[in-house]
């Protein structure tokens, strides 16, 4: 989507602040450059740090947000693209530590610790193409990693222990019957009901669960450790292949992909994919193919994903 406001993109260096005790600790708007670098973010209202609508080439790192009363720690909603998040430290918030949400694209999350948060680690939320690379999230009240409705995660490298659900969780959800639906505007914030996942090499270690997916076009897993996993090493539609699951991950690494392929919308280019910073699922012959589901195989009986966009909420 194209800007709104047609005068220049509002841009700056924040540098070693203290934004304390503010209804949203730095909130932007279709601003464009900024570097957010080394600042603490102390008992927001809502927000700690939340970059909005059509913000471009955010470089925010090394900052503190912590003691977040209503939401997140570090968010950034609404078409922000191709920004960093990057050594951060974001815990005790009454949501997750951090969230990518409503269509941002091209976002790398590495080497940041989103840990004690009451929500998840880490939220990928109608967010495709992201890199999450060498953090920590531990201890969380819900999952480690949590991608809905957002295709292309790539989940590398990270440490992932002991948070109250899955340590990596992707699944779709029919928003529109979701609670407070009533209060989005699916014009302005659509989303499509496609979850993949390609995680390698993190360290699982006594979550809930380890590896849950619900509604997923497609998992790839290589080279993740479990630890103190047994028996919850996966779950949800995964658990029929559990034993497969993890054995061929240790060793050639292994795709599971559901009987239904979905036709990706590409919307946007992901910058990661043309950088070669990841290899995109979405981009496979099978997700672009003629044949492919046009309505995200939402209604393909014996499909995960109708069984998972069909579900009564609660399930």
């Amino acid at each position: 989507m194209a800007r709104k406001v047609q005068a220049a993109a509002p841009t700056g260096y924040f540098i070693n602040n203290s934004f304390e005790n503010l209804y949203y600790g730095f909130y932007a708007f279709e601003a464009k450059d900024i570097v957010f670098v080394g600042n603490e973010l102390v008992n927001g209202v809502i927000y700690g740090l939340d970059p909005h609508d059509r913000s471009k080439n955010l470089m925010m790192a090394y900052n503190t947000a912590y003691g977040t009363q209503k939401k997140h720690g570090i968010i950034i909603s609404r078409e922000v693209d191709d920004s960093f998040i990057l050594g951060n430290l974001s815990f005790e918030n009454h949501g997750s530590g951090i969230m990518l949400d409503r269509q941002s694209y091209g976002t790398i999350v590495y080497a940041n610790d989103a840990s004690r948060n009451k929500g998840d680690g880490f939220a990928a939320m109608e967010s495709p193409c992201a890199l999450v690379d060498s953090n920590m999230f531990y201890g969380n009240g819900r999952s480690g990693v949590k991608v809905r409705n957002s295709w292309d995660v790539h989940v590398e490298g990270n440490q992932i222990r002991q948070n109250k659900a899955a340590g990596i969780e992707a699944y779709i959800d029919n928003l529109k019957v979701a609670e407070q639906s009533e209060f989005r505007d699916f014009v302005e914030d659509p989303y499509y009901p496609i979850a993949t996942v390609a995680a390698r090499d993190n360290l699982l270690e006594n979550n809930r669960v380890g590896l849950m997916t619900r509604g997923a076009s497609e998992a790839m897993f290589f080279g993740n450790k479990f630890v103190d996993q047994l028996p919850r090493y996966v779950s949800g539609d995964l658990k029929p292949l559990g034993l497969d699951v993890v054995t061929r991950n240790m060793k050639t690494g292994v795709l599971v992909r559901s009987v239904c392929v979905p036709r990706i919308p590409m919307k946007k280019q992901c910058a990661l994919a043309e950088n070669g910073i990841i290899i995109p699922q979405s981009l496979q012959a099978e997700f672009r193919a003629d044949e492919a589901s046009t309505n995200y195989c939402i209604n393909a009986a014996g499909s995960p994903q109708s069984a998972a966009f069909n579900a009564q909420q609660g399930e």
